[in-house]
């Protein structure tokens, strides 16, 4: 093997390592940041007096699961100011459940545009799994207050309510 050949082998190990390094780096940098837009949610959740559950805290979840009693409180509070972003599928319309005041949402449709950082950020869906998908796209993007609505909306107390009335 000539000399050239032993360098260029060592060469391709380096580099090899380096890549291996940049990677490592990459998934940090990556888990620093996530780390830090949850220490973000939870500070401007205590500053803001809110009731904070340990599990959120010790967690590994950015975002805060709302009980629908909760969220429906905190929605009927009109001190509030607050999103609700509605993430059912179109098929689910036919349910006939929609929060009026809900801004219908696609998960493609969930970008950085949405310029509400500082607002809270309440995310439902019909059987509340879009809501999960939909809660950690918006901590991705950088968003710090986002809650989403367990169970969605067929246990939203506001149709659960009206529907006891009608009967």
């Amino acid at each position: 093997m000539s000399l050239q050949q032993m360098y260029l082998n060592e060469f391709r190990k380096i580099k090899s390592k380096l890549n291996s390094l940049q990677e490592q780096v990459n998934f940090f940098q990556a888990e620093y940041e996530k780390a830090q837009r949850k220490n973000e949610s939870v500070l401007l959740r205590m500053k803001n007096r809110e009731v904070i559950p340990n599990h959120f805290i010790n967690g590994p979840l950015a975002y805060l699961d709302m009980s629908p009693e909760e969220a429906y409180d905190y929605y009927s509070d009109e001190n509030k100011d607050f999103l609700i972003i509605d993430v059912s599928d179109n098929k689910d319309e036919e349910t006939g459940l929609m929060i009026p005041e809900a801004q219908p949402l696609s998960l493609d449709e969930i970008t950085i545009d949405l310029t509400i950082y500082n607002r809270p950020i309440l995310v439902i869906s019909t059987h509340g799994v879009q809501s999960i998908h939909a809660c950690n796209k918006l901590c991705e993007l950088g968003f710090i207050h986002v809650n989403n609505i367990s169970g969605g909306l067929k246990f939203w107390p506001g149709f659960r309510q009206s529907h006891l009335q009608a009967v």
